[in-house]
């Protein structure tokens, strides 16, 4: 995998968790006799692709029981399983990128090679790098192609590095990314919903 993929970063998600379904869920709560721990990253992303989110969170991690008898709450689990993906990934020597929910939830345990991922709003790229993070801003208010009601003007005039005046942290930025999510667009409006306001953002750059 590292052939096709020869770069520094992996991101590994870590967004929009809904903990609370892993307590009704009838595949968490039952007890597991699950195989050895995944090697590499791609066997962890296969497991956590065709085994939902929440079967993942025990397949990965060699679980035999159910989250109350690990004393832990959805929480918890959610936290686990973020901290354990970045073990694999920094083992493999990948440098993991997670979205801010796993900042905004659990920040002081992250790995400090996380890269936080902004997407929510403004304010978090600031107090990541404030606290020694490298950050991506992608903030969706001005940064998602798929809200048609961003104009070009908004996408151009955003500014990764507001709030950030020290200028060792704001090296620490590494730059933004425009998102474009498929599951809006189709073969007949992609071109058009990506251009030309990405082409804005990258005139920041």
């Amino acid at each position: 995998m590292r052939k096709i993929f020869p770069f520094e970063l992996f991101h590994l998600g870590g967004d929009e968790v809904h903990t609370d379904c892993w307590n009704s869920t009838p595949h968490v709560k039952q007890c597991f006799n699950t195989s050895a721990l995944p090697t590499s990253i791609f066997d962890l992303l296969w497991n956590l692709y065709s085994n939902f989110y929440p079967v993942t969170l025990l397949i990965v991690t060699n679980w035999k029981c159910r989250l109350e008898d690990h004393n832990m709450n959805g929480t918890a689990a959610y936290q686990y399983f973020v901290l354990r993906a970045q073990e694999i990934a920094i083992s493999l020597n990948w440098t993991p990128v997670n979205w801010e929910e796993t900042f905004n939830t659990f920040a002081t345990r992250l790995n400090p090679k996380t890269v936080v991922h902004n997407w929510l709003g403004s304010g978090v790229c600031p107090k990541a790098v404030a606290k020694g993070f490298r950050c991506i801003f992608s903030n969706q208010g001005v940064w998602y192609l798929d809200h048609l009601d961003v104009p070009w003007e908004s996408v151009y005039y955003a500014e990764p590095l507001e709030g950030i005046t020290d200028a060792s942290e704001q090296k620490l930025v590494l730059g933004g990314e425009v998102c474009m999510w498929s599951e809006t667009v189709d073969a007949s409006n992609v071109q058009q919903t990506i251009w030309p306001r990405a082409a804005a953002a990258a005139g920041m750059f």
